[in-house]
Order: structure tokens, then C-alpha cells, then sequence
């Protein structure tokens, strides 16, 4: 069974309050996109997990740097991305639900002791 191409579209509600735009990425639906470097976006949404992430590592990070991110539409967005955290890299799984729930973003997993070359794939 193969699964064709979409583009979901991410809402986002203006300063203005009023207008609406769309920030569509190329995806298979349940599938990962490609890799993309870190943005404030994703540094934004990280930050929000930093210290979920240190009580799962046990240890406060001195340094938290996404570097590369993938994502994954599902009922609400999976991010997929890697943290450089000084001495390790660290692939953090966080999930943002629709933002018709009024629920926060959770770290819903994550994997320590990968390398500056290892890919991010779904766990």
C-alpha cells in the first residue's frame, strides 16, 4: 500500500487577531518530513520541555541547542528533534496537540547518547 504526498497546513492566528495564514510542509500523512535545521520555533517549543527532559536525563544541561528537527502530522504535530546537550546529542520526541484543546506541548519520549551523525528516525 503505498501513501501518497499532502500538504497539511499549520494555522497561525496573526498579531492582529484577525487574519488567518497557513505554513503548509510537504509530508506523507503519518509519515516524518525531511530533516530541517532548528528555527525559534523549534527552540521555542524545546525550551517548553527542557525541564521535562532534565528529570527524565537526571541532570540539569548546562547546554540545550536544537540543531535539526522532523515532524510528523498526527491529531495534533509529533516533533522529532535533536538537542545538542555538550557531551552527548539527545533525539527528543515532543507532541503538540490541536490547539483547540488548550492543551500544552509534552515530551513524550526521548533517546540519549546519539552523536552529531545520527539520523532522526520515529520512536
Amino acid at each position: 500500500m503505498s501513501v501518497s504526498p499532502v500538504k497539511p497546513c499549520k494555522v497561525v492566528q496573526k498579531q492582529d487577531g484577525n487574519s488567518m495564514q497557513g505554513k503548509c510542509v510537504k509530508t506523507r500523512v503519518g509519515g516524518l518530513t525531511e530533516l530541517k535545521p532548528a528555527d525559534a520555533e523549534i527552540l521555542a517549543i524545546t525550551i517548553e520541555v527542557k525541564d521535562a527532559v532534565e528529570e527524565k536525563v537526571g541532570k540539569k544541561l548546562e547546554t540545550y541547542s536544537p540543531v535539526s528537527y522532523k515532524t510528523q502530522v498526527v491529531a495534533g504535530i509529533n516533533y522529532f528533534v535533536k538537542v545538542n546537550v555538550g557531551d552527548e546529542y539527545l533525539h527528543l520526541r515532543i507532541f503538540a496537540p490541536l490547539p483547540c484543546t488548550g492543551n500544552p506541548k509534552e515530551l513524550t519520549d526521548l533517546q540519549t547518547g546519539k552523536t552529531a551523525e545520527d539520523e532522526i528516525i520515529y520512536f
